[in-house]
């Protein structure tokens, strides 16, 4: 999210994605934020479901996701920080995004 290469709404999915997978079920507060971007944007098409969608409604929830990357943005900078400082930077290749069955 940091370098741009995952918007702050996948970033915060994949990253909720990788709380559980460390096995962390706790409402932990490094990340708390991130379970809120999740949440409060689980309806808004991102990735490839985008193509599911129809062109129109897609128009609609762009402008919802705009809204929601630049509300979200600084919130979810500082929550990088903290988990880049409490674990380390990444030392191999981001993984690929999943498919995601939301929206």
């Amino acid at each position: 999210m940091l370098d741009g290469t995952l918007s702050i709404i996948e970033g915060s999915r994949r990253l909720n994605d990788l709380r559980e997978a460390l096995g962390i079920r706790h409402l932990d507060d490094d990340f708390v934020g991130f379970v809120t971007i999740d949440s409060e944007t689980d309806a808004l098409p991102i990735g490839d479901v985008r193509g599911l969608w129809n062109e129109e409604a897609l128009v609609h929830k762009d402008r919802e996701v705009r809204e929601a990357e630049c509300l979200y943005r600084d919130g979810a900078f500082e929550g990088c920080r903290k988990l880049i400082a409490r674990f380390g930077r990444p030392s191999h290749p981001p993984l690929q995004p999943a498919a995601s069955g939301r929206g």
